[in-house]
This record gives C-alpha cells, sequence and structure tokens, in this order.
C-alpha cells in the first residue's frame, strides 16, 4: 500500500543505465529470445531485451529476469523502431493518430518538412491550410511549427513526430508566391524565423525546389537560410532543383550549400527521373561520394518504387504557377495563356522539366487523388485513358483537370528503372522515406487512391531488397532504418537497441514481412511486424495496434527548452558550474564509466553553494543522475533547496530499508505548506545509476524516476528568493548521503521527459 505524508500518492519505476546480465532483474517489459540487432549494422545476436518505463534498461543474457510483460521473440527479429525520413503524414496523424500504414512496418518516427511545413504560419498561410482541406476538416490551432508538433502529441498520436522547417512557408510567409529574390529585410526575417523554429525543436531546413514557388529561391537564399540552421547544428535536407535532364547540376547545388554551410545535407528521394536520364544516378552517386570523401556530410533517402507521385503541376512549367494556386487556375482559363503551356509541355522550353515525358507519356501517369466527388471515379485511370474518354489531348485533360478539381490533381508518374531502385537501396549513405501520408485501409481514406509506398516502402526493403534479392543484409537494412538517419538527424538516445536509449522497438519475422500494396490496390496493410513499441509503450501487439498514442514530438539539435539551463557537473571539488563550493566532511571525485562523479559516505560528507539559480521561478525543472549505495536502513537527502532564513522548498531524499532496497520521497514547500510525498512500496535496488526529477509548472507538481511520471498533482509553489543548494547532506546537517552524485541540472521551464538527461550524464 502507498503511504501517503500530507495528502498525495507516489510510485516508482527504476531503468538501469548499464547492460544487465542475468541477475534476477524485474523489468516492466522483457523480449525474450529474440535475434537483436542493435541498429549499428553487426550481425544479429540471440539476446533479450529489457525496457523500464519509456527507456531500453538492458540488452543481453536476462534468463533469471522476470516482468510485467513478457514478448516471446523465439525466432524473430529484434530491432530499434524505424524512421521515415520523408514523411507527409502532418494530417492523416490529426485525422487518424494510430498512424498505421506506417506502424504495422515498424515505423516509430515520422518525420516531416519537405518545402512545406506546418509553421511558421502567418493569417494568410492558415487561410490557405484552411481552405484547401478536402474531405477531413479541422481546426488550426498552432501558428509556429514547435506548437503543431506538440498539438500532435498531446492529441496524441501513436509514432513520434519530428520535421524541418519549410523553406516554401519561410518564402511563402515574407515574399508571397511571386517570381523575385527576397529582399534583404525579407531575408533576415526569413532567418530569424529559422532560428525560432530550431530553437523550437525544428531539425533544419528542408526544401522542394522543382516546385513553384520553391524554385523561385536561389541558391544564395537558400545557403542564408541553412546558415542560419547551421547556427543550431541544423541539417538541410531538399527535393533538388532537377531530378531528370539537370539532376547533376542540382546535386551540385546541394553539395555547395552543405560546404559554404557547414550543415550536414541530404537528398530527398534519390532519383533520376526519365529513361534517357537513368544513366545519371550513377554519376550522382559517385558526386556524392566524393563530397564525402572530401569530409562533407552528404546522404540521401529513397522510396523503394520505380514510379513517383506528385501533381499535374509538374506537367506544367513553372511561369504559370507564380501567384499561388488561385491564380494558376485563373490562368489556365484563358485561351492565350493555355495556348502557350500547350506548346511548352508539347515542346519543351528553357528550364521546364515536364514530368509526363519523363514517365514515357500519358500513359505513364496514374490519376488516384481528387477533391471533387465527381472526378472521382477516374481513379485509377491514365492520363491517356481519361484523354481518349474525352475527345480531347492529353494536354487538355491535363489542364481541364486541374481546374475541374481545383487542385494540382494527385498523380503517379512512372519515371524510374528497377534496377536503380535495387543500386540505391545498396548504398550505404541512403535510408528511407515513404513521402506519403500514415494511413489505414478504412474511413475517408479509402476516398482517395494513393502510392503503395504509404504502406509498404519499409516493408519492401526488408521483403524485396533483403529476402527475396539480397541485395543488402538484414543488418544493413536495419542501419539503413535506424541508427543511420537518427544520425543524419542528431537526435540523441534514438536508432539503437542499448541500455539508455527511449525504447522504440520492433519485433518482426524476417521470413514473411512482406508489402502487399500494389498500384491497382494500394490501400493494404503490410505483414510480418508482430510487435512495436513506443516509448516503451505496447503499441503493436500481435500484429495488432492496442489503442496505444504514446508517440512524442522529437527534438532537432536546437532545441532551448534545455539552452538556459544551470548544469553541475560533480567532476571536482573546486567549484560547481564556476561557483566557489563549500566542502563538509571528505567526499570523493571517482571515476565511473560514464564519466567522473562525487561519492559520499553518508558519515558526515556534503557540499553546498551560497546560491539558488531558480530563483524567483515559479516554472521550472530540477534534475539529478545519481547512485545511491549503502545497506540501511537510514534516510539520506541528496539534493535540496533552500530559501535564506526559511525552511526547504525542494527536496530529494531516499529511505533505504534493511533489505538493501530504498524508496525515493520528495519534498516541497507549497503556499507555506510542507507536502512530503512518498511510495514505500515502489522499491529499488541500490548501487545503480538514476534520474530523478520534479517539474513544477501551471500550478501543478510533477515528479519522474527515470523519465516515468509517477505524480501530477495541483500544487501552489512559491517562487524562491536568494538561497542555497546543498549535496548530499541536509542543511541541518542531518540525513547524510551515502552514495555518489553525478550531475545536477536546473531549467527555468518545463521539460517532458523526452528532453530530460539521461542517468547516464
Amino acid at each position: 500500500m502507498h503511504r501517503l505524508l500530507i495528502a498525495l500518492l507516489l510510485s516508482f519505476a527504476v531503468v538501469p543505465a548499464g547492460l544487465l546480465a542475468d541477475d534476477g532483474a524485474h523489468f516492466d517489459v522483457l523480449v525474450r529470445g529474440g535475434t537483436v540487432y542493435d541498429g549499428s549494422g553487426e550481425p544479429g545476436v540471440l539476446a533479450d531485451v529489457g525496457i523500464r518505463g519509456d527507456r531500453i534498461a538492458a540488452v543481453g543474457d536476462l534468463q533469471g529476469a522476470t516482468a510485467d510483460s513478457v514478448i516471446d521473440a523465439t525466432g524473430k527479429a529484434v530491432s530499434p523502431g524505424f524512421i521515415n525520413m520523408l514523411s507527409w503524414a502532418i494530417n492523416s496523424l490529426i485525422a487518424d493518430g494510430r498512424g498505421l500504414g506506417d506502424l504495422v512496418q515498424g515505423v516509430t518516427l515520422e518525420v516531416f518538412g519537405e518545402g512545406w511545413s506546418q509553421g511558421p504560419w502567418n493569417e494568410a498561410l492558415v487561410q490557405r491550410a484552411m481552405q484547401r482541406q478536402s474531405d477531413f476538416q479541422f481546426d488550426i490551432p498552432w501558428t509556429t511549427l514547435g506548437e503543431y508538433l506538440q498539438y500532435l502529441e498531446d492529441r496524441g498520436v501513436s509514432p513520434n513526430v519530428a520535421s524541418f522547417v519549410g523553406a516554401t512557408t519561410l518564402r511563402v510567409h515574407e515574399v508571397g508566391y511571386d517570381n523575385r529574390p527576397a529582399t534583404d529585410e525579407e531575408l533576415a526575417r526569413m532567418q530569424a524565423l529559422v532560428r525560432q523554429a530550431m530553437a523550437e525543436g525544428a531539425l533544419g531546413v528542408g526544401s522542394s525546389l522543382i516546385y513553384a514557388p520553391a524554385n523561385f529561391a536561389d541558391t544564395a537564399e537558400l545557403t542564408a537560410l541553412v546558415a542560419a540552421a547551421a547556427e543550431y547544428d541544423g541539417m538541410y535536407i531538399s527535393h533538388i532543383r532537377s531530378e531528370a535532364g539537370q539532376l547533376l547540376e542540382a546535386v551540385q547545388e546541394l553539395i555547395d550549400i552543405a560546404r559554404a554551410t557547414g550543415a550536414r545535407a541530404e537528398i530527398y528521394h534519390l532519383k533520376a527521373g526519365g529513361e534517357e536520364n537513368w544513366p545519371k544516378l550513377d554519376q550522382a552517386i559517385a558526386m556524392v561520394d566524393a563530397a564525402r570523401a572530401e569530409g562533407l556530410p552528404i546522404t540521401a533517402d529513397i522510396y523503394t518504387y520505380p514510379a513517383s507521385s506528385t501533381g499535374l503541376n509538374a506537367a506544367m512549367p513553372l511561369w504559370v504557377q507564380e501567384g499561388g494556386h488561385d491564380t494558376w487556375v485563373e490562368r489556365l482559363r484563358d485561351p492565350a495563356v493555355r495556348a502557350r503551356v500547350i506548346d511548352e509541355m508539347r515542346n519543351g522550353a528553357d528550364g521546364f522539366e515536364n514530368r509526363v515525358a519523363h514517365a514515357g507519356g500519358p500513359d505513364g501517369v496514374l490519376l488516384v487523388d481528387f477533391r471533387n466527388p465527381d472526378l472521382r471515379p477516374l481513379i485509377g485511370k491514365t492520363i491517356a485513358e481519361v484523354a481518349a474518354e474525352r475527345g480531347a489531348s492529353p494536354e487538355d485533360t491535363i489542364i481541364d483537370l486541374v481546374i475541374e478539381d481545383d487542385s494540382r490533381v494527385g498523380v503517379i508518374y512512372f519515371i524510374m528503372s528497377e534496377e536503380n531502385v535495387a543500386k540505391k537501396v545498396a548504398v550505404p549513405w541512403v535510408s528511407f522515406g515513404s513521402d506519403a501520408g500514415a494511413m489505414a485501409p478504412e474511413g475517408l481514406f479509402l476516398n482517395q487512391s494513393t502510392h503503395p509506398r504509404a504502406y509498404g516502402t519499409f516493408a519492401r526493403v526488408l521483403g524485396k531488397y533483403v529476402r527475396e534479392e539480397n541485395v543488402i543484409s538484414l543488418a544493413e537494412a536495419i542501419r539503413k532504418l535506424t541508427s543511420l538517419p537518427a544520425d543524419n538527424l542528431a537526435i540523441t538516445d534514438r536508432g539503437r537497441l542499448a541500455p539508455g536509449y527511449f525504447a522504440d522497438v520492433v519485433v518482426f519475422d524476417p521470413a514473411t514481412v512482406t508489402d502487399h500494396a500494389t498500384f491497382a490496390e494500394p490501400h493494404q496493410l503490410a505483414t510480418g511486424v508482430d510487435h512495436v513499441f513506443v516509448n516503451g509503450v505496447h503499441t503493436l501487439a500481435g500484429g495488432e495496434h492496442t489503442g496505444a498514442k504514446a508517440g512524442r514530438f522529437v527534438k532537432g539539435p536546437g532545441w532551448t527548452g534545455a539552452r538556459d539551463s544551470v548544469t553541475w557537473r560533480l567532476d571536482n571539488l573546486d567549484n560547481i558550474g564556476g561557483h566557489d563550493v563549500t566542502v563538509v566532511g571528505d567526499p570523493q571525485v571517482i571515476d565511473t564509466p560514464d564519466g567522473r562523479a562525487l561519492e559520499f559516505d553518508g558519515d558526515g560528507d556534503g557540499i553546498f553553494l551560497n546560491l539558488h539559480p531558480l530563483e524567483g521561478q515559479d516554472t521550472f525543472t530540477v534534475e539529478v543522475t545519481f547512485r545511491p549505495d549503502g545497506d540501511g536502513p537510514f534516510e539520506q537527502r541528496f539534493f535540496h533547496m533552500q530559501e535564506d532564513g526559511t525552511d526547504s522548498r525542494v527536496m530529494f531524499e531516499t529511505r533505504v530499508r534493511d533489505d538493501g532496497q530504498w524508496f525515493l520521497d520528495t519534498f516541497i514547500n507549497a503556499g507555506g505548506e510542507k507536502v512530503t510525498l512518498f511510495a514505500e512500496d515502489d522499491l529499488h535496488p541500490v548501487d545503480q545509476w538514476q534520474h530523478a526529477a520534479i517539474v513544477v509548472a501551471d500550478g501543478r507538481f510533477r515528479h519522474y524516476v527515470n523519465g516515468v511520471l509517477e505524480l501530477d498533482e495541483p500544487l501552489a509553489y512559491t517562487p524562491q528568493g536568494p538561497g542555497r543548494t546543498s549535496l548530499g547532506m541536509r542543511i541541518n546537517e542531518v540525513h547524510w548521503f551515502r552514495g555518489a552524485i553525478r550531475t545536477v541540472r536546473f531549467t527555468p521551464g518545463a521539460l517532458s521527459p523526452a528532453d530530460f538527461l539521461d542517468a547516464r550524464d
């Protein structure tokens, strides 16, 4: 029975920070007996995976361990969750937060931001988004990119989500849809918006340069935007300016931007479109290899199909699209404009690459998506078939369909070769992205067709290219689906199966994992993935969705939620964080596998500083990584804050029992009332590194252990004035701490568990 002093209830879970052998440990989840592929590219090994809270707690031989839930993975592969480097699930996750089409393939992170992003938006962009909604209608309560991603997390989605800030969105925000250079003032404002997005957690800048108005940005503009992102270690990722006749020049532009800014750079869906351009793929790969040899971090991603999918706008010259969608459609109604567009579609023009021509003509263009319900009977037909039915030319048919649907009209272009797809799969610096929404074969999604990549991109890697064609090994495929994109994105604690990493885990059958979606019948789920865990939560069980929506907003490297933090590393006895330290007793600096720490012997050892970094703050996060020792029974207070002349305000204390196990209690002074909270039945072993956090925000007190929320209660906290902080001792010199403390971090803001320190930090 949990005990509570004053009013509140608390319970805890523990995540050890290191690799465990069979020691009789207890886990929340134990994935037993599978072949574990850790994401490094090394061959799989027979091992067990233990999960506590949202983290992987152990990987190894855990035969003697117990767990609340045990997954038998005998004969199965166990891997990190897969990363979708190019996702368009921006609206589909609002319609259906399961993201089922991707989840059943093992995807646990959706990455958005190809040119357009869901922020930063001004009123005009919000209205544009509202007006372009189709079957699924929803309110837009956000304006910034960070607000959108947090909206998804708060709403509840099964996969994790992250995003680049779109260069097109930035340009429309400041310049509009005109084909002209940005002024110096506009460019400065665009750079400021990049910095804001990076601080909110964007991954970098994403562009889509074959489209209007994105194409109207010159290299100098793009370089300036990427340079702003690079200040935050942001990445540049691009649907490059040409994927056909000018492919090599477009690849060179991306390399030049990376060289000028120092940013990592990636080519979206690397391809050579049009049979006459297929030989250029080898040259493009060679160019990237040469840049990488030079030290430039250039990568690419692909989807695993020989057809692309976009709109009929890719079949028309860019000049007719200047001014935005409504202006484009209105121009097409003008007979003179129409005649010029048709002439250029048939005969070409400088700088215009007609994707219909790259598809071998109108027979290679398949209709899949209309806004107008009256046109939906045409779904599944080619442009050639519809043109014949209407007795019109293919060019007239394309223009008419755009006008009638008042949209760009979704189509599939068959422009690539199967040989080139396999060649790209084998390139070691290529990862994977669906370039599609995360749908389900039900409800509103069935009003449209789609590209089979929406349901099969990742399963196709494992089935077709690993098992059937032996293009790459299973270990290499998993690396390219996990740690490679995680490293490219510079996101931490994801993409590998290792202790301390977030528990995004996939269990699948390498012998049966298969994509079933086809161009004729795309709405078919892949099979062969049995279990998926997202942040430690069982989200797919036995191939069926559990109802869990534990996905989080994964922040990029520039996120400043913790940038204003004050971090104390306890690696010396002269100063902590640049401040003088008063030492009591004889604490010792020790070396640990994860860095230096300060060890206290429980017999008069302690330190304190005459300051408090959170003076006057009513919203804050306090974190401590520590390792309690001892054989009990005793109380040991390892962290303590006190305002001058008053009782303590915030405190952590372990209470060690006579059997050597401990439970945690916390103390907070809330509105003058001292509140102590503890749960003595939540017992944890000594001699393991732990993480404890208190978050005070919005009149609430939240308490976490190893990232697991154990308490969420309303409390009227009063901000502190000047004071001091003690470690390893209570201010009145009782309840000494026996163990070690490595790191303390104070943040003047409310952090989420995804942004906490790791117990290894």
